[in-house]
């Protein structure tokens, strides 16, 4: 754990209560290790029997089974009798009624129009 320096740690500030931060120059004294150190190994300690305890915080929640599936596509069925015999008709689009202005628009414009 010593000596482990670089972009891969990352800084947090923890306050300790002074008779903890006591115990923990002793042992890093001791020890002849970084207070840092100490606390990396003792968090690390502590998570891991946490987590081999069965401590909820460290149980991952099962994903929810998606019920989705694909769609399933079939051709689409002609209808039996004189229909699927004769081929499709193009749809034209239906004709605009007329109103009363355009006969009277026709009648101008024929007016206004030569004679020969």
């Amino acid at each position: 754990m010593a000596g482990k320096t670089g972009s891969n740690l990352v800084l947090r500030s923890v306050y300790l209560p002074d008779d903890l931060d006591q115990e923990l120059k002793v042992v890093a004294y001791h020890e002849d290790r970084s207070k840092n150190d100490i606390m990396r190994e003792v968090l690390q300690a502590g998570l891991r029997t946490l987590r081999a305890e069965g401590d909820r915080r460290f149980v991952k929640p099962q994903p929810a089974k998606l019920r989705l599936q694909p769609v399933k596509l079939e051709p689409m069925k002609r209808p039996k009798g004189k229909a699927a015999s004769q081929p499709a008709k193009a749809k034209q689009p239906a004709a605009q009624p007329r109103s009363r202005a355009q006969p009277r628009a026709a009648k101008a414009v024929a007016a206004l129009e030569p004679t020969i």
